[in-house]
């Protein structure tokens, strides 16, 4: 799986934003693509809301469900405070 990172200037970049740019940069690196999930690690939150990794790795949960879906990048914004997972649409 690729992983992209967006670095970000903004101490106050907020989860709908860094959604927002995410979805854009997995647009034009994947054209038509679906999320599979996400993590906030601010928040210690996760989509599909199930799947929260053990207190080390919060995230585990998430990525591991993202990759056994096919999973094709992982965007990760602002150092890793929140990760997005997105698969391309088949043809």
């Amino acid at each position: 799986m690729k992983t992209l990172e967006l670095d970000v200037k903004d101490q106050k970049l907020d989860f709908k934003t860094a959604e927002k740019m995410a979805d854009s940069k997995a647009e034009a690196e994947l054209g038509d693509c679906i999320r599979l999930g996400w993590y906030n690690d601010e928040l210690k939150l996760v989509s599909p809301d199930h799947l929260l990794g053990s207190p080390e790795k919060p995230q585990q949960g998430v990525e591991s469900f993202a990759k056994s879906r096919g999973a094709e990048m992982e965007i990760d914004v602002y150092g890793g405070r929140y990760r997005f997972y997105y698969k391309q649409f088949a043809d």
